[in-house]
């Protein structure tokens, strides 16, 4: 169950989500000429986050991108 009183455990989580972040801003960055989509880049690392502290493991950015759908239907409805 997710709780307030266990946020430090996931601490490691959340440094790897941050490293994923800016690497995708940087990558963004680079194929686009400096222009990056803050938004859907965080929309994605708070996925990324919730879904390892949901089920404990680290999940390719592959398979977290394939559950957007997924977010996108529960934020909409």
């Amino acid at each position: 169950m997710l709780s307030s009183s266990r946020i430090k455990d996931f601490h490691s989580s959340r440094s790897q989500a941050v490293d994923k972040l800016i690497d995708r801003l940087r990558a963004e960055a680079k194929a686009n000429g400096g222009i990056v989509s803050v938004l859907k880049s965080a929309c994605f690392i708070v996925l990324y986050i919730l879904l390892g502290m949901c089920f404990g493991i680290e999940m390719d950015e592959e398979t977290v991108e394939k559950m957007d759908p997924i977010r996108k239907m529960f934020l909409l409805h």
